[in-house]
């Protein structure tokens, strides 16, 4: 992992983020502006929301931290099928830019890469992108997913339903 970042999880089997950790999370993206277009659907407006969101036990969540401790981004996983499964994530404003794709290639290897023992967490990564964000595509494009297909009426977006592109980043061996 990147010296740089830490990484604090919330899961089924590993609870390292406390209440109000995840409070400062969602406080943070909220300054940060970032609520309406990462959850579009509007399910994560105040923190009592975010909370059960983040505690859901289908989420694997995942909070990086830089090394002074200051909320650089938030990943979670879910929709698990085989070794496969959805991510989806964000990076807080102030790590925007090259941080970004350095904390994003950081959550890719954690899922994909395989461990000292020669076992990877999953084989694939897939998310699903409203069409119109062309940041966020942009973005996960330059962290090696590729694009597979567009799928029709598939996002609700702050309350229009619209395409979305359907992206994989596969485990490469060698």
């Amino acid at each position: 992992m990147n010296s740089e970042y830490t990484v604090k999880y919330h899961a089924p089997e590993r609870k390292e983020l406390t209440n109000d950790e995840i409070v400062e999370l969602h406080v943070k993206a909220h300054k940060d502006r970032l609520l309406k277009t990462v959850f579009y659907d509007g399910s994560c407006r105040t923190p009592q929301e975010f909370m059960r969101f983040v505690k859901d036990p289908a989420f694997c969540f995942m909070a990086v931290y830089d090394k002074n401790l200051t909320p650089a981004a938030c990943c979670w996983l879910n929709g698990f099928s085989g070794r496969a499964a959805l991510i989806n994530f964000f990076v807080y404003r102030d790590f925007f830019g090259c941080q970004s794709f350095d904390i994003g290639h950081m959550v890719c290897d954690i899922c994909l890469k395989p461990n000292e023992h020669g076992e990877a967490f999953l084989d694939t990564l897939y998310g699903i992108t409203p069409r119109c964000n062309r940041a966020a595509l942009g973005f996960v494009e330059g962290l090696g997913f590729k694009r597979i297909a567009r799928l029709p009426n598939v996002c609700d977006f702050n309350g229009r339903i619209m395409p979305g592109i359907l992206t994989i980043k596969e485990y490469e061996h060698g």
